[in-house]
């Protein structure tokens, strides 16, 4: 921009046909400025707030209790970390009687080896006849095979003796476990009760499968039917169902243990069921829908330990069967090595025909069809620890991805149900910013367009983001339609968090060519013109009309006829 101060008088003639104007004046200053080529840009910018890309919910595939919460909130984790764990101390106790197990089938599956082995030997011998030295041998192998024998059926007395102390033991365990769960089962029953007068003093449809579930209850655990509408000291004066049945029944039998048990887990589960059948209004008070929750939650704790007790049983009957199988089946195995070292003993003395050799080649095939069903056995314990493995990682989560915990809804001793989300892991340095865009805008978007971010707590840094997602249904905001657009930020060294705010910069039109300033353009009669200085001495200027293209949000306008490069243009009011 120039300015020039012209001459003395100030004198004025408008030539109509021609458009020009001569100024004279010996005070005026004259601002003006060339026409130059240049590059002009209309902007606008919508208002965005930063959000997470991706918020992986997270939760458990079994159900039960939660033993560690290893992470707080807001708190940043890597990949692999573990952030939660259930209860897995029957796990751990099932593992160890597997690799119990495992040994035990892996010493079995070596000695069949080793008995393979004695048995083509003993083949061989056959065939090749006895001698003096091999006469000693088979004497000293039936002294052995006599030895572990008697090892083999002591062993099967102890097994059998610790089996039933082992059963006995859990039998007096349930006993106990039994009479606890059944006291709380009827504390829940009777809280039931008072909380469904509290809340329905009048029988109504909402109530109907709160007393439907309770009755089903109060039949199983104290025996009475028909009890929708019975109130707690109806219920308590009864003394059927399961509370005639603990007190007139010995529980000496993994049956009768088992049969209580499912039995006493039916009932809490009624019991749960009515509770969840609660319609709360607003006008039920908070200690009411506090007692509500606390019964849930002590309920569900009686089932897990029922639930865990049972498990319990059912893996002690199935150890229990498979250690005496296995005892009986080594007794077996002493009895017929016995038979075939005092068959062998007798053979080398007297001599074998053709049958003792068709024995001995029968007896070869009987070890070595042994010797894969010990190989299945010792697969099958391997393929149970690997099961148990993996149940025991099923109990912890631990994070898929680098991110930060957010919405952790869990603590320590609560109940978790299979899939329930217990934490939200928000990815670490994987940001959007989502902006609201008007319909007029959306023909200048496109995916994969990359936009100026300007967000509000670094003023001075302009981001580069890229347009990933534009929603295909609007929404309203403040009654006017919206399209959503999210842009993925690169913050690079910014310290850029989740729910920040800031500008997008979009590009609206942009061209090149001939410039002026748009504040220096008169408009008359929808025709655009500027004054345009033909001269200085004596000033002249003509007023031009211009037919104008791209405005920008800079103030500079494109022309597209009328100026040409070079020429001089007079700013709005500098003649004032």
């Amino acid at each position: 921009m120039s300015k020039k101060l012209i001459g003395s008088v100030i004198v004025a003639v408008v030539v109509i046909g021609s458009g020009l104007v001569w100024y004279r004046s010996s005070s005026n200053s004259i601002d003006s400025y060339e026409v130059v080529d240049g590059e002009v840009f209309n902007k606008t910018t919508l208002v965005g707030t930063v959000k997470a890309n991706q918020d992986l919910d997270l939760g458990f595939e079994v159900s039960g209790k939660v033993a560690e919460v290893l992470v707080n909130e807001n708190q940043f984790v890597e990949e692999g970390t573990r952030l939660i764990s259930l209860n897995i101390n029957d796990l751990l106790a099932q593992r160890t009687q597997a690799y119990a197990n495992l040994r035990e089938a892996q010493s079995s599956l070596k000695q069949q080896a080793q008995q393979v082995e004695l048995e083509k030997t003993r083949l061989e011998d056959l065939k090749s006849g006895g001698s003096s030295q091999e006469i000693r041998v088979a004497e000293t192998t039936v002294d052995l095979r006599k030895e572990e024998l008697e090892r083999a059926e002591k062993l099967l007395e102890e097994g059998l003796a610790d089996n039933v102390r082992a059963l006995e033991s859990l039998i007096d365990e349930t006993r106990i476990t039994l009479d606890s769960s059944l006291n709380q089962a009827l504390s829940s029953l009777y809280n039931l009760t008072d909380i469904q007068f509290a809340v329905y003093p009048q029988a109504d449809s909402e109530s109907v499968r709160v007393g439907y579930h309770k009755a089903l209850a109060a039949e199983i655990l104290v025996g009475i039917r028909d009890s929708e509408r019975f109130r707690t000291q109806v219920i308590s004066e009864a003394k059927g169902g399961l509370v005639e049945k603990l007190l007139n029944t010995d529980v000496n039998s993994s049956d009768q243990s088992l049969e209580l048990l499912r039995e006493l887990k039916s009932g809490l589960n009624e019991v749960s069921n009515a509770f969840l059948y609660f319609s709360l209004d607003d006008d039920v008070s908070e200690a009411t829908r506090s007692q509500i929750e606390s019964q849930k939650s002590i309920v569900a704790s009686e089932i897990a330990t029922l639930n865990n007790l049972e498990q319990r049983f059912l893996n002690t009957l199935r150890n229990n069967q498979s250690s005496e199988t296995n005892l009986r089946s080594n007794v077996m195995v002493a009895e017929r090595s016995l038979a075939q070292a005092e068959a062998d003993l007798k053979r080398v003395r007297d001599g074998a025909d053709d049958n003792d050799l068709r024995i001995q080649e029968i007896a070869v095939e009987q070890a070595n069809s042994l010797l894969e069903s010990r190989e299945a056995r010792v697969q099958f314990e391997n393929g149970r620890i690997q099961s148990i493995n993996a149940d025991i990682q099923k109990r912890s989560i631990t994070a898929p991805i680098d991110g930060t915990v957010v919405d952790l809804e869990i603590a320590e001793g609560e109940i978790v149900s299979l899939s329930e989300r217990v934490v939200t892991l928000q990815a670490e340095n994987d940001l959007l910013i989502e902006v609201d865009s008007p319909e007029r805008y959306l023909r200048f978007l496109n995916e994969g367009q990359e936009v100026e971010v300007m967000l509000e707590a670094y003023p001075s840094d302009t981001l580069v983001g890229v347009v990933v997602r534009i929603n295909k249904e609007s929404s309203l905001t403040d009654n006017v339609p919206v399209f959503k657009v999210d842009i993925k930020l690169e913050p690079g060294d910014l310290d850029v968090r989740s729910g920040m705010t800031g500008d997008v910069v979009l590009t609206l039109e942009e061209a090149e060519g001939l410039l002026i300033n748009n504040i220096d353009v008169i408009r008359e009669n929808k025709e655009t013109f500027v004054n345009v200085i033909k001269d200085y001495d004596p000033f002249t200027i003509e007023k031009r009309k211009v037919r104008l293209g791209v405005v920008g949000t800079n103030g500079m306008v494109e022309v597209l006829e009328g100026l040409s490069a070079g020429e001089e243009i007079l700013v709005n009011g500098s003649n004032d």
